[in-house]
């Protein structure tokens, strides 16, 4: 892989991550100045009585029809993971370089469309995992960020340090 084509990725990154964290600014600008609005938080106390009420509803039609309400969550659940077979079929299509088009019942051609998206990953942190690699590679020497050092030194340690 070319090393620019990563750097371009990581600024790219960074300006989206400075779009958003912008958004997020003006975003609670508007809502800091809605809460200060009274009509603005009656209407919203009123939404929240109609979702109440709302749910209790559907509650009491999904109580009255509950083998309907089982079969619906059934199907949502079929649905979910058909979605994702179709997924990795459409990809796998896509690395083999095959066409990779439909056409539904009403002769409309679909075609897939791919989006990225990112999210952190479960376990370590890449600093933390550098940190143990670099203390294994030399386990006579004691490798420890500076501020946990700091934190959990005693003051006979500072003294002996």
């Amino acid at each position: 892989m070319n090393p620019n084509s990563m750097q371009d990725l990581k600024e790219v990154y960074d300006k989206l991550q400075a779009k958003k964290k912008e958004r997020r600014e003006i975003m609670k600008m508007f809502s800091d100045q809605l809460k200060h609005d009274g009509s603005y938080k009656e209407i919203v106390t009123q939404i929240k009585t109609l979702r109440e009420k709302k749910k209790s509803i559907e509650n009491t039609a999904r109580a009255a029809a509950y083998a309907d309400a089982q079969q619906l969550d059934s199907l949502s659940d079929d649905i979910k993971g058909s979605t994702e077979l179709l997924t990795d079929v459409v990809v796998a299509k896509f690395f083999n370089r095959e066409t990779v088009e439909l056409v539904d019942e009403e002769e409309n051609r679909l075609i897939p469309v791919f989006s990225v998206k990112f999210r952190k990953e479960e376990g370590e942190s890449m600093t933390a995992q550098i940190q143990a690699e670099r203390a294994a590679s030399h386990p006579e020497r004691l490798f420890a960020p500076t501020a946990m050092v700091a934190d959990t030194m005693s003051e006979t340690d500072h003294e002996l340090a």
